[in-house]
């Protein structure tokens, strides 16, 4: 049974004791040596305990969608480090920056897309009869680009820095 299901059936169980209860309260045709009070007062009793309880499990839910006990024990040694070594609030920004540069694998291909590289070329053409290169490949992402018209540092489509250096 999940959680979802045992919130469920409390409830259920809670809504049948309280119609059973107003059902043996005006139900005439109970004998009278039967103490309807004290059933009735039973099933209220039953149906409160039931409200409690789905609303026990309602607030454990909303505690396991905050973590495991041992997921909350590990965060709660960074507060405390935090605490020791600065204020909360400083703890969070740094990390707020850090995430902002990005991941490690994020930053190592911002950096390599700094290193320039040669440029692939393709030609579709000829003139004199040699092969005439028109278009210019990103080493990086595949793009193409015209060569007399298309003269970039760094690629529009990823960034990547193009070397040309050995161009004339």
């Amino acid at each position: 049974m999940t959680i979802d299901e045992a919130i469920s059936h409390a409830r259920e169980v809670a809504e049948c004791q309280k119609m059973s209860a107003r059902l043996i309260e005006d139900n005439a045709y109970i004998p009278e040596s039967v103490d309807k009070e004290a059933i009735t007062y039973g099933n209220t009793i039953c149906a409160k305990e039931h409200e409690q309880l789905a609303e026990w499990l309602e607030e454990l839910k909303q505690y396991r969608t905050i973590g495991t006990p041992e997921e909350l024990k590990a965060a709660m040694k960074y507060v405390y480090l935090a605490k020791k070594n600065g204020t909360v609030g400083q703890v969070i920004e740094n990390c707020v920056k850090y995430e902002e540069i990005g991941t490690p694998e994020e930053c190592k291909a911002a950096t390599e897309k700094q290193t320039a590289k040669k440029p692939d070329y393709e030609g579709d053409g000829y003139s004199d009869g040699h092969l005439v290169y028109d278009t210019w490949i990103c080493p990086c992402c595949g793009k193409h680009y015209e060569v007399d018209y298309d003269d970039y540092d760094f690629c529009p489509a990823c960034g990547q820095c193009i070397d040309w250096s050995d161009e004339e």
